[in-house]
């Protein structure tokens, strides 16, 4: 029997972040949306040790953070993941990307979730699941070196 679909790993990118706390604002890793429609990252709490005290999604021209610009800013109100196996999904699309980059007139290309904590001790596991605009079709592979 021969199956005809695309594979999901074909329409996606997966990245996993593991994160410890700060009581500063913290960005977690700049990924790069040049090829991507939307991104869903998932903030996991792995240990209860802290909770998140604020949450912004922030844009930047570069890959180390440079030029940058706080996009949103996340409402914790009655779901903060400040205990073990809390978490949060939040979706950010490529227009509100260029939206954001046409009001400041950047060329905004990397975005971070960035993240305050009220403790130092906590971590959370900080997963990016990104929609690319340009599909891989037929790819099987389930590692690519």
């Amino acid at each position: 029997m021969s199956l005809d679909y695309n594979k999901l790993k074909s329409e996606i990118a997966v990245d996993t972040q593991i994160e410890s706390s700060a009581t500063t604002a913290t960005a977690v890793s700049w990924l790069d949306m040049r090829s991507a429609d939307s991104v869903l990252y998932d903030i996991a709490n792995t240990d209860g040790n802290a909770g998140i005290t604020a949450l912004t999604m922030a844009v930047a021209v570069t890959s180390t953070g440079g030029t940058s610009a706080t996009l949103k800013t996340i409402d914790l109100t009655d779901r903060n993941p400040d205990a073990a196996g809390d978490y949060i999904l939040e979706e950010v699309g490529a227009q509100e990307i260029a939206q954001k980059a046409a009001e400041d007139g950047a060329e905004y290309r990397y975005l971070a979730p960035t993240m305050t904590c009220d403790g130092t001790t906590g971590v959370f596991a900080v997963t990016s699941i990104k929609d690319v605009q340009f599909k891989n079709d037929d790819i099987n592979s389930d590692v690519i070196a």
